[in-house]
């Protein structure tokens, strides 16, 4: 089960791909970047506002972990490909770096989770052993795949 991928889906011409890496269920693009889902959100922002003087962004959306670690850029995402990978993978949107209010969206409650309830069905003693390293990202996501 080791970086068995559980999900896939191509949003705003971006390929995504969930999948189970040591510590856990994660996200990559095929356009670069991957964070553990958990600890992350999708998150739009104008670096002028939000980070002055820092020519490393353009204006636009980003999946970050915690509130500002950019992890994968969302080039060209539109506030409706956001919402459907916020769906998708269960990722909450943040709309202003500078509020801590989110969309809720629930990865127990995604696409995303019901493959990886059929990937760990499909290699329970990998899962199993995965889920001994950490679920410190995630908690409780191997005691839901198996429920």
């Amino acid at each position: 089960m080791r970086n068995e991928i559980f999900h896939t889906a191509t949003i705003g011409g971006i390929e995504f791909a969930g999948w189970v890496s040591f510590n856990g269920p994660r996200i990559s693009s095929n356009a670069g970047g991957s964070v553990s889902l958990g600890p992350c959100c999708i998150q739009h922002f104008v670096p002028a506002n939000d980070h002055p003087g820092d020519s490393h962004y353009i204006e636009g959306w980003y999946v970050v972990k915690y509130t500002s670690e950019v992890k994968i850029s969302l080039r060209g995402f539109s506030e409706a490909d956001a919402r459907q990978l916020s769906t998708e993978f269960g990722i909450p949107m943040r709309r202003d770096w500078s509020v801590h209010s989110s969309d809720r969206a629930d990865f127990f409650e995604s696409h995303a989770f019901e493959g990886l309830r059929l990937c760990v069905r499909d290699h329970p003693r990998k899962a199993k052993q995965i889920m001994k390293n950490t679920q410190e990202y995630l908690p409780g996501w191997y005691e839901r795949a198996i429920s």
